[in-house]
């Protein structure tokens, strides 16, 4: 009876103390598995950045041989797609700097995003002139996307 009596007077303090064993064993078991997701995370990015600066790609002339050189040569999507983003890049940066950029992957193709975005209205307005629909933009960057994965093959 006494041990009764006990529990009943201090059940708030029993239900806190094991109230606080359980958090500790969920926080124990969340960071491990937190923990896991930011090291699958960080290899994810470090996986891509690598692929990025070791594959030799370059999206500048990718996308000039893509369209204005070879194969899939396509004088729409080369002038008004490519032609306005090399003539921006060309602006922003000299001759030597456009070259030391090429080297650098993660930069220059940061660079190029920003003179896309810079020739945005003009690139649509292009395009809207000669003819061609709105969708020929995703079907440039599905282009840029199986040209870049080709490599992987």
């Amino acid at each position: 009876m006494e041990a009764q009596q006990l529990i009943s007077e201090n059940l708030d303090i029993i239900l806190i103390i094991i109230t606080i064993i359980t958090s500790l064993l969920v926080m124990k078991l969340v960071t491990k598995i937190l923990f896991r997701l930011i090291i699958v995370f960080v290899i994810a990015i470090f996986s891509l950045i690598a692929y990025q600066q070791f594959a030799n790609t370059n999206i500048i002339d990718d996308i000039q041989l893509l369209y204005c050189e070879g194969k899939k040569s396509d004088p729409v999507k080369c002038t008004c797609f490519v032609k306005p983003i090399i003539m921006d890049l060309e602006t922003r940066f000299s001759e030597i700097e456009l070259e030391k950029l090429k080297t650098k992957k993660l930069k220059i193709n940061t660079e190029f995003i920003k003179s896309y975005k810079r020739q945005e209205n003009e690139i649509t307005n292009c395009f809207e002139t000669i003819g061609e629909s709105s969708g020929i933009l995703e079907e440039i960057l599905n282009d840029v996307k199986q040209e870049g994965l080709k490599i992987l093959k």
